[in-house]
C-alpha cells in the first residue's frame, strides 16, 4: 500500500488553502485533526461532520460521496468588536464558498447554512454540502485519446456479437 494522504485529509488541506488564499484576514485554517496551540485569531476549524453516498454518481469506477462540511469561524472574545468581526467574516467565507469548486475537481458546494455557534457569538459556523468523486476513473486515460472506438446496439451487444459492432471513430473509409 502507498504512503498516500488520506482522501478526506487532503480535501481538508486543499480547503484550508482555499479559504486562507480567498479570505486573507484569516491567520489561518485547519482540519480538527490537527493539534494548534496557541491559536491566533481570527481562525477557521474545518471538521468533516458526514456524508451519504450520492444518487448520481459519475459510473466511472468512483465512489460519490455528497459531505457534510462544517467551518466554524473564531475571533478572539478579547478583540475589540469580535461579535462583529467574526460575523461579518462568516459572511465572507459564506460567499467564498458557495456555488465554488473550492479549487478542486468537483462539483460546486452548496451552503446549508451559517449561525451563531456559542451564545457569546465569538464563534460562527458554516454549514455546506459538497458532492466529490473519490477513487481512480476507469475512464480516464493518460492522455492518449482512443484511436478506434466501435458501438453495438442492444441486444446485439457484449462478446458473443463483436463482429456486429460498427467502427464509428476514425471512420470507416469507403476503399
Amino acid at each position: 500500500m502507498s504512503e498516500q494522504q488520506p482522501l478526506l485529509d487532503q480535501y481538508c488541506d486543499n480547503l484550508a488553502n482555499y479559504l486562507t488564499q480567498h479570505c486573507t484576514w484569516l491567520k489561518s485554517a485547519h482540519d480538527y485533526r490537527q493539534q494548534i496551540v496557541p491559536i491566533k485569531t481570527p481562525y477557521a476549524f474545518i471538521n468533516i461532520a458526514g456524508w451519504h453516498v450520492a444518487n448520481n454518481g459519475p459510473h466511472s469506477g468512483q465512489t460519490s460521496l455528497c459531505l457534510d462540511v462544517q467551518i466554524l469561524v473564531v475571533e478572539s472574545q478579547f478583540a475589540q468588536d469580535y461579535r462583529r468581526t467574526v460575523r461579518n467574516g462568516a459572511a465572507e467565507l459564506t460567499c467564498a464558498i458557495s456555488d465554488s469548486t473550492l479549487n478542486m475537481p468537483f462539483h460546486p458546494a452548496q451552503v446549508v447554512c451559517a449561525q451563531p455557534y456559542t451564545l457569546d457569538k465569538a464563534v460562527w459556523e458554516i454549514r455546506y454540502q459538497h458532492s466529490v468523486d473519490f477513487g481512480q476513473n476507469l475512464f480516464e486515460t493518460e492522455g492518449t485519446p482512443p484511436t478506434k472506438v466501435r458501438v453495438g446496439v442492444s441486444p446485439d451487444i457484449g462478446i458473443g456479437h463483436k463482429d456486429d459492432y460498427q467502427q464509428v471513430i476514425p471512420e470507416p473509409t469507403d476503399e
